[in-house]
């Protein structure tokens, strides 16, 4: 059907994503998709009898998929042609079945959550005991703990489901639930791949399914031990830090104070990064993002009223947003980095430094991009006179709005970072900044901070895209 082809057009404008949709085992315009690829490209089990067709969906990481799978196009648009295709004569079962290649960092990360919804409607509120033996048999499995709840009921409620994986709710009409906590992303595997789920769990719950059985697969890192997670209930379950998603160019450029308030907050959030391409190919410099872009837009019925970079997703509060102060003021309000703002005249300092180191970053920036040559008159006749002017504002305290620091310190330090990059020597110890100097010492030295920018996860250089005179 060209509209089903023309939703899977739309994925594939998304950073990261690759998709398409096959006839499954049958050909079409010279493109098929046999069983057999199938299930040895994914590495699958068999469940795959009956099938008609296949959307094949490859990317690049763990947030590049949870952007898809929580897209406009996939949750409105996908299932809303599914939704109108004729019933089957038989009860059918729709898998979503993720099979997750790891990278090294993902493979040593936290715990991996698997949550499976059921329709069981002739057993509302039972547990059979073959299913619970069964469950018995996942949990002896090494770092696997399992669950099978009544859903909605004192076990598992669905308001706790849905808050613990971060999913929206497709989740009417289920009557049970089976959790499963894995150590890793490898036991996970080793879970879905084994006997007790292959030929054990499948045809014990064959006889109860009168609708619709979905896998929707939510990996994310949980710093919670196995089994504390889904083992309790039914005690409200244990979240993990509120989550976020910034998404950005691969650069520090505007994104690399929220980085910095993320990391000092101490929230487990994704770092999406928009790689520009090769400026001398101007059909593709900047594709990553110029083609999804028009599609992200308020105009467009995407997520975002007016598409830029940076964005960050808060899917604890729900929120999609732009504009880089605004983002830094958002978290600022709630992981509490707004300094000593509780005064009016404390508010009012706050706003004003953080839309003068706008202004000061902006000139950097001017220059690096298309005015290197005269950077020395730059240093002269800009840089200087606004170190100066907040070397003043500083004066004896150790950071800029009140004792604590706050939003406006990380976005000061990562300016006068940049400026001991355009000019070395204009901080440290022979610096004529000593009061500018000690401040982004200090910052530098907070814990989260230092762990930070010691690590493989923090952008050194470029400081800007690749088109700049000076990266």
């Amino acid at each position: 059907h060209p509209e089903f082809l023309a939703v899977v057009a739309n994925f594939n404008r998304m950073p990261g994503i690759s998709a398409q949709f096959f006839p499954y085992g049958g050909t079409s315009n010279g493109q098929s998709l046999s069983k057999e690829e199938f299930l040895g490209t994914v590495e699958w089990p068999d469940k795959a009898n009956g099938f008609t067709h296949c959307l094949f969906v490859v990317a690049s990481g763990h947030a590049a998929l949870q952007s898809y799978l929580h897209s406009t196009f996939h949750l409105n648009d996908w299932f809303s042609l599914v939704k109108r295709l004729p019933a089957a004569p038989a009860p059918s079962i729709v898998v979503f079945d993720n099979e997750m290649v790891p990278t090294p960092q993902q493979a040593s990360s936290a715990c991996h959550l698997h949550p499976v919804l059921f329709k069981f409607p002739d057993i509302e509120g039972v547990i059979p005991p073959e299913l619970e033996a069964i469950v018995a048999k996942f949990n002896s499995m090494p770092g696997i703990t399992a669950a099978f709840r009544p859903y909605g009921g004192a076990g598992m409620s669905r308001g706790q489901l849905l808050s613990t994986v971060k999913w929206p709710d497709k989740s009417d009409g289920y009557t049970h639930s089976l959790l499963v906590l894995a150590d890793s992303l490898e036991q996970l595997k080793a879970y879905l791949h084994s006997d007790y789920h292959k030929k054990e769990w499948f045809p014990a719950v064959g006889p109860y399914i009168k609708g619709i059985l979905v896998f929707d697969t939510e990996f994310s890192g949980m710093e919670t031990p196995g089994g504390t997670i889904i083992n309790s209930p039914p005690a409200p379950v244990p979240l993990e830090a509120p989550r976020m998603t910034l998404v950005y160019w691969d650069i520090r450029g505007l994104a690399q104070p929220i980085r910095l308030a993320l990391e000092l907050a101490g929230v487990s959030y994704d770092d999406v990064r928009i790689s520009a391409g090769d400026p001398s190919d101007p059909s593709s410099y900047k594709s990553n993002w110029l083609g999804p872009k028009p599609t992200l837009g308020a105009d467009a019925g995407g997520p975002l009223g007016f598409p830029n970079l940076p964005y960050l997703i808060d899917s604890d509060n729900g929120i999609c947003m732009t504009q880089s102060n605004a983002i830094l003021r958002h978290i600022g309000r709630t992981q509490g980095l707004l300094g000593d703002s509780g005064s009016l005249v404390a508010m009012a300092h706050a706003d004003f430094m953080l839309d003068q180191c706008t202004d000061f970053d902006q000139a950097i920036v001017r220059m690096c991009y298309g005015d290197y040559a005269n950077k020395d008159s730059f240093v002269a006749d800009t840089m200087r006179p606004n170190l100066a002017r907040f070397e003043a504002l500083l004066g004896d305290e150790a950071f800029f709005v009140g004792k604590a620091v706050s939003i406006v310190d990380l976005k000061l330090y990562e300016i006068l970072d940049k400026c001991a990059i355009v000019e070395p020597g204009c901080l440290g110890e022979e610096s004529a900044f000593p009061r500018l100097s000690a401040f982004h010492a200090r910052v530098a030295a907070l814990p989260p901070i230092a762990a930070y920018l010691a690590s493989d996860r923090c952008i050194q250089r470029p400081l800007n895209n690749p088109h700049a005179q000076f990266k």
